[in-house]
């Protein structure tokens, strides 16, 4: 088959290949792993790039170390590399200046190939070591052969003598980390648009013979600030639990997590873990104010001092627009009033939007406010201004938007807490 080419002694090339075929094993699929280019097309029946018809010559593969393969290990493969060593007798002059094609038929797609083959030629013998690496996708009991092609064409209408030359194979593949769900490593999971945060939990089935304890989890990037905790059940499996953040904008997101055996747990390898999110509309909640309410602090010692505390806004269903000025609010209660004559009820509070809008359904309400605004009054015994105060207490506010949805727009309120201190 096609493949990159390796240059030893004597101007012989080496291309490796490793395929399978339909049928044979005990328990995995078909389907195969080519190492470089890909194969040409494959005759009907046989799933190897490899001629019906053929001629051989004088050269023969006369053993393959080891001779036969006993393995255990975990879906997903082994750290494991097997060097498959084979050794040729006969007339090596038929390859000199020739590309040597060796293709590996492996019925239940257990190994994957390397690109590191070894050619070698010495004392009238030579031969091809070849590594390859356990990649099962299936747990089973795997029995079967792996066939070796060596032959002088990509199709294998010219070989060695003795081809296929088989290796014997037993391996027991276990069961990595499954996710209960339909077996899948992908689960789809909806919550609410919702003013408080949301909770998944997805059950976790640990690696076969690993206990629930030696598992960890590690959260890969996220647009979302998700909160991710595993949490050993007690019962042999384990719990994932999210927390989906208040207010998350409605929409999909990716969520991807890899699961792995601590250090002190013999090899499995990382599984992972894609959670496909739906934050879905809310009829009972089309926007939300965060924070809810809002509390303010200004000191009467700073006079005519400005601070800026703010609103996010995050609408689901309609349009939320600040409303035209003054959108803010004081709402003095009967001993307010009386205290503060309506002259001296300035503008303590000033609500404008800010220009940063990450997503149209997203924006913030920047509020300044003051426990004193100056005036256009004067002291004659001075020539300095007066300023406006609010005496020190607490002050129920509130800033109006004007929220539109089928064609109707009705005033929204948004409360808060003004606390003025001496």
């Amino acid at each position: 088959m096609g493949g990159s080419l390796l240059r030893f002694v004597g101007a012989i090339a080496v291309a490796i290949g490793l395929t399978a075929c339909g049928g044979g094993g005990g328990g995995g699929g078909g389907g195969g792993f080519p190492l470089g280019a890909a194969p040409p097309a494959q005759p009907t029946g046989s799933g190897l790039p490899i001629s019906p018809t053929f001629t051989t010559v004088n050269l023969s593969i006369s053993s393959v170390t080891p001779a036969s393969i006993k393995a255990e290990f975990y879906e997903g493969g082994s750290i494991d590399v097997n060097m498959l060593t084979g050794m040729a007798t006969g007339d090596l002059s038929v390859v000199t200046g020739k590309t040597l094609y060796v293709i590996l038929e492996d019925p239940d797609s257990l190994f994957k190939p390397n690109t590191q083959s070894i050619p070698f030629s010495s004392n009238g013998q030579g031969g091809v070591s070849v590594l390859v690496q356990p990649n099962p996708k299936k747990a089973g009991v795997y029995r079967g052969n792996i066939n070796v092609y060596a032959c002088l064409d990509s199709i294998c209408s010219v070989r060695l003598g003795n081809v296929p030359f088989k290796i014997p194979y037993d391996v027991v593949v276990k069961r990595n980390t499954t996710f209960d769900a339909n077996g899948s490593d992908s689960i789809a999971v909806s919550t609410p648009f919702s003013p408080d945060v949301q909770k998944i939990a997805l059950k976790i089935n640990p690696a076969e013979g690993t206990p629930m304890s030696s598992s960890e989890v590690r959260a890969g990037y996220s647009p979302l600030n998700v909160k991710s905790s595993l949490v050993n059940d007690g019962d042999g499996k384990g719990t994932l639990n999210l927390e989906i953040p208040a207010a998350t904008l409605t929409g999909q997101y990716t969520l991807e997590y890899t699961f792995e055996t601590r250090s002190n747990v013999g090899y499995v390898p990382p599984k992972r873990l894609t959670v496909k999110l739906d934050v879905a509309k809310n009829a009972n909640v089309p926007y939300v104010f965060a924070p809810s309410p809002l509390t303010m602090t200004s000191s009467l010692a700073n006079a005519v001092y400005y601070q800026t505390d703010g609103i996010t806004v995050t609408q689901s269903q309609g349009t939320l627009a600040l409303a035209q000025f003054p959108a803010e609010e004081i709402l003095y209660t009967p001993e307010q009033q009386a205290a503060i004559p309506v002259e001296k009820r300035g503008r303590f509070i000033e609500a404008s939007v800010r220009d940063y809008r990450p997503d149209p359904n997203l924006f913030f309400i920047s509020l300044g406010h003051s426990a004193c605004v100056r005036t256009a009054q004067s002291d004659p015994s001075t020539g300095l201004s007066i300023n406006d105060c609010l005496p020190a207490g607490s002050y129920a506010f509130r800033i109006k938007f004007d929220y539109t949805a089928n064609g109707a727009t009705t005033p929204v309120y948004h409360q808060g807490t003004l606390v003025v201190t001496p």
